[in-house]
């Protein structure tokens, strides 16, 4: 059924994580990873279970990056909010709903930017996509550095 997909795609990412030395310390974090992403099961498990024939193995494996990388800044940005709210009482910019962000031939294409602690209400959406763009990020968390930084 559906929950042993979803405790396989956990699992598989989990492994890549420990390959590359990394610790996911929220639960929540895949939970709001997988709603982050409009078909999460399906699309992950093509990415991290098994071998997918559509996606050579280098492009797979960026990817796993990215996800993982994500994985671990929603991961950071979950233990971060605990801590500002365990400390002081900063409100919590709730995100909820469709976030899409599109670009063609431009430097960088950001559906989210987010520097406030968050909260991600179930069923939120993120997507980014690019043509011809230097950098495409569907979530970005924390200060965005100026040039000369």
């Amino acid at each position: 059924g559906k929950m042993v997909e979803k405790d396989q795609v956990v699992k598989a990412i989990n492994g890549e994580l420990e390959i590359r030395k990394k610790k996911v310390l929220n639960r929540n974090a895949f939970e709001a990873l997988f709603s982050a992403l409009s078909n999460p099961i399906a699309g992950l498990s093509k990415i991290f279970v098994g071998r997918n024939a559509a996606m050579s193995s280098e492009k797979q494996h960026i990817t796993q990056n990215y996800i993982i990388d994500l994985l671990c800044e929603i991961d950071a940005a979950i233990s971060k909010m605990g801590e500002s709210i365990k400390n002081n009482d900063i409100p919590l910019t709730v995100i909820d709903g469709l976030i899409e962000a599109h670009g063609e031939n431009v430097e960088e294409v950001t559906a989210a930017h987010i520097e406030a602690p968050v909260e991600f209400k179930p069923g939120t959406h993120i997507r980014a996509s690019g043509e011809n763009a230097g950098s495409v990020t569907g979530l970005h968390i924390g200060r965005k550095k100026n040039k000369d930084e």
